[in-house]
């Protein structure tokens, strides 16, 4: 029911929280193929930016060999799987070198309650 330029909202949105990820990959991952013939010519590189989120050697080695062949004839295709993997790497190896200390100095942080919403 969404229109083409809607189509990719929800598949991004859940790459974007830690809770949905694993998930959304997956699906992605099986569905990728039909959504990109409904995206349409552009549609299927925005497609390839969503697992940019991923934050593992791991998954970066896995997107390569998931979407390399079959990113072949999307235009703009193996440029934007590039860019991908190359966000899981840096994600990784900042994660390698500082993710430690980042977690130490937030827990150092004093904790705010939440704003009230009114109701």
């Amino acid at each position: 029911r969404l229109r083409n330029n809607e189509r990719f909202y929800p598949v991004m949105a859940q790459h974007a929280y830690p809770e949905t990820r694993a998930a959304a990959y997956a699906w992605l991952k099986v569905h990728f193929d039909d959504l990109r013939k409904k995206l349409g010519e552009h549609g299927g590189a925005v497609l390839l930016s969503a697992p940019g989120n991923l934050c593992s050697e791991a998954e970066a080695r896995d997107v390569e060999q998931t979407f390399a062949s079959r990113t072949q004839d999307v235009m703009g295709g193996p440029r934007q799987l590039a860019l991908a993997v190359e966000s899981i790497r840096l994600c990784a190896a900042f994660e390698a070198a500082q993710g430690e200390k980042a977690r130490a100095s937030l827990k150092a942080l004093p904790q705010k309650a939440p704003p009230k919403t009114g109701r």
